[in-house]
This record gives structure tokens, C-alpha cells and sequence, in this order.
């Protein structure tokens, strides 16, 4: 059995946008987040993971993802889809896959991922490029 609490675990997980409530088990081999998004109207992640899967439950609000497939450097290597999410749907994002979230509104969301989250696991890749700005087809 694995239990624990659910808390915000580093500075950078606060902010005027929005708060990431953390549990990381390493037993488990998985983390579970909960977001609380305050922010509307500026893009949130612009990230994959190389070794992660997340699966996000959306628990209260509305907006929208950009998703697409990325190298290991963070290219897009795909068109990218725009995916309208609201309470109650659940989105995955594989290994290599960017998500760019836009939210409409005040969203909740618990995500839980397949690995446990650390800075020096060389996990994250950053995908600045994913922004509706750069594909106005999508903005629609």
C-alpha cells in the first residue's frame, strides 16, 4: 500500500496562475498532481516528457489543448490538433507528445503520470514553439 498527501512540494509549482499540489512515490513508480488554474488566456506547459505518460482528469472549467508529437529537442514533428477539454474528460499524452494548455476559464485538474517527477531525470523537454500563435489556423 502506498499512501500520502497531496502538496505543493517546490516554489515554482505557485504562482499568479495557478497551484500544483504534488505527490511523488517512488515505491509506486508514479506521481498523481491535482492544478488549481486561476489564469485564463495564457498558455500553460509548453512541454513533453521522454519517459512520462500523463493521463489528465479535467475536474472543473473549460479550454483547450494543442498537442503534437516532438523530437527529443523539442521540434514539432507533427501537425499540431487543437483538443477542447471540460469537466469530466480525460486526455493522454504519451512520451514525446507536447501539450499546450489554454484554459477559458478557472479549471481543476488532477493528472496522473506513469514515473515519478524529478528535475535531474532528464525527463522534461521543452517545446516553446507550441503556441497558437504560431498556427492561427487552430485559433478558430
Amino acid at each position: 500500500m502506498i499512501t500520502g498527501k497531496v502538496v505543493v512540494t517546490d516554489p515554482r509549482m505557485e504562482d499568479d496562475r495557478r497551484t500544483i499540489r504534488e505527490l511523488n512515490s517512488v515505491e509506486g513508480g508514479c506521481a498523481i498532481q491535482r492544478f488549481e488554474i486561476r489564469q485564463t488566456g495564457k498558455p500553460l506547459g509548453k512541454h513533453a516528457h521522454r519517459f512520462k505518460t500523463e493521463y489528465f482528469l479535467i475536474t472543473k472549467g473549460r479550454g483547450y489543448f494543442l498537442v503534437a508529437q516532438i523530437d527529443s529537442k523539442g521540434n514539432i514533428t507533427s501537425a499540431p490538433e487543437k483538443v477542447v477539454v471540460e469537466a469530466d474528460v480525460v486526455v493522454c499524452f504519451n512520451r514525446l507528445e507536447a501539450h499546450t494548455l489554454y484554459p477559458e476559464e478557472e479549471m481543476g485538474m488532477i493528472c496522473f503520470s506513469n514515473q515519478p517527477f524529478f528535475d535531474e531525470d532528464n525527463d522534461f523537454v521543452d517545446c516553446p514553439d507550441l503556441v497558437i500563435e504560431k498556427f492561427p489556423e487552430l485559433a478558430h
